[in-house]
């Protein structure tokens, strides 16, 4: 059902219905064309014997009239059968102009060519065609009576008839046309706002709710896949709660009231996901039948917005009333418009109760009187008041404020309200009483104190000191004021402690550096309290006699400590028993003995019966000679658990020493050296499989990569994804280059060399074959010389890794800007050596570089994509074929590798 259908009037209705049915109209045309030509010939005949009417053309005329009619049944009129039909209309008019002649203008004649036109008129869509139609009966005619009519005003009176007539066709039929036409062009419109609109549009049966139609938009704002899934449903289908039967009832009679109906409802979609929506239903007439035209808006997102800030105006509420000092807000009349819970209480009420009220309501007229001066000198001035002191009474209770009042600008209003925040600073105002009667006790405190006393403010401005203090730092009572605390002590010697004790407020006592007014220093005992106003009062004790005493025996007992309980090694001292006297900390952590465990036991506990034997030789050559150092690598020492520990003693007997009185034994912890030393044996075999087989493991899955990337290329023609695909396969031949250097380093690295002869030429080769398929390898060319004079042995191997590695370089870091880029590959032997130098025209290397280019994972340039074991490989092979290896560049004009290897035929030999 079309949308024009539901919303033109009854008559547009009708008009637009009888052009679509066109076909059927001219089928009827065509037959009563027919018939009455035949009845209206046989009539006149019948009348007019002598008459000329031959039968058999009118039969022929009237067979093609009925072919036509036949054929329409099968064919499509406008599109297959239109020439055809003007053809035979047009021939059908001709001949009965023709019959008008040969029958003297007869009246009967006349009459049936003017019935003739206007029926014909009637099968015409086309409003030149019916001009051009008529244009030529108009012409025929008047040629016809201007040809055989005598009468010149038979002529004039007769084409005069048919001229009128054939005018007042084309007026009828263009008015037709155009009505037509604007027909058309309304249900254009209709349909495209209907269908383009951004709304869900339905249309929809009031009497049962049924939905008839449905625009994209509502496919697309209920997520459905074609509309006929929701026409034939109930409105309520579209609602996530469903109205009631009584609240439907109630709908309709209000659009039937109105005519006209809007309402926010929760929607849903046919997944069962909710929305909001706007749904406005507007009642439209067609002809005697009555339609909804519901248009549906999602109004999501303007729904969240709404309850955000019904949330947000709670949130500030809450918030205001959590604030402990009166703020208000009032309009330009002076009547509430936001009060928090400290204004209410000091009004005794609650803060709904104040909202739209004045003062005047709750306190005294000469009170709000005074209040309302202060808002209507910023409402008319629109600038903001800070008033530093006011006192108030609010039923019988003195208050003492701080106030700022503020315009306030509201939506619509002329004039500013005005925004009042005020801080309660009654407690301040007793407090300060209290403290000026304290003051003067304190100020005696000070000037009887035997220690220094300060007061400084939060940011250590000095604001009064005791005569004490002047005298240990040298400053002058007034001088003190002008300094900053930091500026007498050393900052080096503050601890965090400090620091973070004062942020914390908690009274701290420490040990600082301070500096006299001449700079030289003393040491200070600080005890620092900040006090509740923020201020920090620090009492100072000079302590620099002590701290000297103390740092002596501290540096001794340092020194002592560090050397023994922070050693990594054991430190025992024995009797002439054997037994132990002292033992270090470190024993815990090394063997699992606590001290207390240790000490009173012999030294042979602590090892097996092999151990005993070796300790006891080695304890007697060392009491046989006092003083001297005597060492055992490699003694097995017993833990607490059971286990063993290798260790290396050095021990000097200190039996004679009077402070002493022992052997001092040293047992130094090797087991980690000596696990170590086993687990790289184990390691290295380990780590040849493991590169080995990793290898292999990652080349299979590059290569399907690869073979996968060039299908990809093949498969598609997007230049963007062949960019990206180009990238994937760098990664990817990078990824199987760095697999191979590993390799190769590992090979290099682990394997014995093997002398066998060496042919340079295929070596070049498989090289070049090997490479030719790197980027832009094709655009360089390779110049070789080979000149082999002796039969050449050497690792074929590591001799082939030197060669690529060299070639792959050149080509690599090639420039294709400004020159012809060429590789020069030349090879001499000798039966001492061979001499191989791989010389390019390509980028270079910049001198800052040349000498770290043999390094490991070292790249020379930004431009570098490989892993930087090339170069490091190709040294250390040339360094295990026994050979050198040297280099000379120029940065952008090329470089040249010279590498001399020695002739292995003695090794072969």
């Amino acid at each position: 059902m079309e949308i024009a259908d539901l919303i033109l009037t009854a008559k547009d209705e009708r008009n637009i219905k009888s052009r679509k049915s066109d076909i059927s109209v001219y089928r009827i045309i065509l037959f009563l064309t027919t018939a009455f030509t035949l009845l209206l010939r046989y009539l006149f005949v019948k009348e007019n014997p002598e008459a000329f009417d031959p039968l058999s053309i009118r039969l022929v005329l009237s067979s093609g009239l009925i072919l036509i009619l036949v054929l329409s049944f099968i064919w499509k009129y406008r599109d297959r059968m239109a020439y055809l039909n003007y053809s035979v209309i047009f021939s059908y008019s001709i001949y009965i102009l023709f019959l008008i002649r040969r029958n003297d203008f007869a009246t009967n004649y006349l009459l049936e060519f003017i019935l003739l036109i206007v029926i014909i008129c009637l099968a015409f869509q086309n409003r030149l065609h019916l001009k051009i139609y008529l244009a030529c009966i108009f012409i025929a005619f008047f040629i016809s009576a201007f040809l055989y009519l005598d009468s010149y005003l038979d002529i004039f009176v007769k084409t005069s008839l048919i001229g009128i007539f054939c005018i007042a066709i084309v007026t009828f039929f263009s008015s037709r046309f155009e009505i037509e036409k604007r027909l058309e062009i309304r249900e254009n419109l209709l349909n495209t706002i209907f269908n383009e609109s951004p709304d869900a549009m339905l249309i929809a049966d009031p009497s049962s709710s049924i939905i008839l139609n449905c625009n994209e938009r509502a496919i697309s704002i209920f997520k459905i896949q074609d509309r006929r899934d929701l026409i034939g449903n109930n409105l309520n289908f579209l609602l996530k709660y469903p109205n009631s039967t009584g609240a439907w009832n109630n709908l309709k009679k209000k659009v039937d009231k109105s005519r006209f109906l809007v309402q926010e409802l929760e929607f849903k979609t046919v997944h069962g996901q909710a929305f909001w929506g706007s749904e406005a239903i507007t009642e439209i007439q067609v002809g005697s039948k009555a339609y909804w035209l519901v248009r549906i808006s999602d109004i999501t997102e303007r729904v969240k917005d709404k309850k955000t800030i019904e949330e947000s105006r709670k949130i500030l509420n809450q918030i205001i009333d959590l604030v402990p000092h009166p703020i208000f807000l009032k309009d330009n009349e002076g009547r509430f418009v936001i009060v928090n819970k400290t204004v209410a209480d000091r009004y005794e009420v609650v803060p709904e109760e104040m909202v739209g009220k004045k003062d005047s309501d709750f306190i005294d007229p000469v009170l709000s009187v005074e209040l309302l001066k202060d808002d209507r000198e910023v409402i008319e001035n629109a600038r903001e008041k800070f008033i530093p002191e006011e006192s108030l009474t609010f039923f019988d209770r003195n208050y003492t404020y701080q106030t700022i009042k503020i315009p306030f600008y509201f939506e619509d209003a002329t004039k500013p309200g005005v925004l009042s925040i005020s801080i309660d600073i009654t407690e301040l105002k007793e407090a300060e009483k209290v403290i000026r009667e304290s003051e003067s006790k304190y100020k005696m405190l000070m000037e009887q104190a035997s220690d220094g006393i300060y007061l400084t403010d939060k940011f250590g401005n000095i604001l009064s000191v005791n005569a004490k203090a002047c005298e240990m730092f040298g400053y002058t009572d007034q001088e003190f004021k002008k300094l900053n605390v930091r500026s007498l002590v050393d900052l080096k010697s503050v601890k965090e402690e400090l620091i973070f004790a004062l942020f914390n407020n908690e009274p701290v006592i420490t040990e600082l550096v301070c500096k006299r007014k001449d700079n030289s220093e003393f040491t200070v005992e600080l005890s620092a309290t900040r006090l509740d106003d923020g201020l920090l009062q620090g009492i100072i004790r000079d302590i620099t006699a002590r701290k000297k005493l103390e740092k002596i025996l501290q540096d001794n007992e340092k020194k002592f400590r560090a050397l023994i309980e922070n050693s990594s090694d054991i430190i025992m001292i024995l009797n002439e028993d054997f037994k132990i006297s002292y033992v270090s900390v470190s024993v815990a952590r090394i063997l699992g003995h606590t001290y207390i465990s240790l000490v009173g036991k012999t030294i042979f506990e602590l090892f097996d019966h092999e151990g005993i034997d070796k300790i006891s030789k080695f304890l007697s050559d060392t009491i046989a000679c006092p003083g001297q150092n005597q060492t055992v690598e490699e003694l097995k020492i017993l833990t607490l658990n059971g286990s063993s520990k290798i260790v290396e003693i050095v021990a000097v007997n200190l039996l004679s020493d009077p402070v002493i009185q022992g052997i001092v034994l040293n047992c130094h912890d090797i087991t980690k050296r000596k696990n170590t030393e086993n687990e790289l044996i184990n390691t290295n075999f380990e780590l040849d499989s493991f590169v080995y087989k990793a290898s292999h493991d990652l080349k299979a899955p590059l290569r399907s990569v690869m073979g996968l990337i060039k299908l990809a290329k093949l498969e598609s023609k997007d230049s963007t994804q062949h960019m990206y695909l180009d990238m994937m396969s760098k990664s990817v031949n990078s990824l199987d280059t760095f697999i191979k250097d590993l390799t190769t380093f590992s090979r290099n690295t682990r394997l014995d060399i093997e002398a066998n002869i060496i042919d340079f030429s295929v070596v070049l080769e498989e090289s070049l074959n090997n490479l030719k398929y790197m980027e832009h390898a094709e655009k360089i060319r390779i110049n070789k010389s080979v000149n082999i004079n002796v039969n050449f042995y050497s690792d074929l191997t590591r001799l082939s890794t030197i060669v690529n590695n060299l070639i792959s370089n050149a080509i690599k870091y090639h420039r294709f800007e400004n020159n012809i880029p060429y590789i020069n590959i030349s090879i001499k032997t000798d039966y001492e050596k061979a001499e191989i130098v791989v010389e390019d025209n390509g980028s270079g290397i910049d001198p800052l570089h040349i000498n770290k280019i043999f390094d490991m994972f070292y790249r020379a340039s930004e431009n570098s994509y490989g892993s930087g074991l090339g170069l490091y490989i190709v040294k250390n092979a040339v360094k295990k074929l026994g050979g050198s290896i040297n280099v000379s560049s120029e940065l952008d004009e090329g470089s040249s590798f010279k590498v001399v290897i020695p002739n292995l035929v003695n090794d072969i030999n």
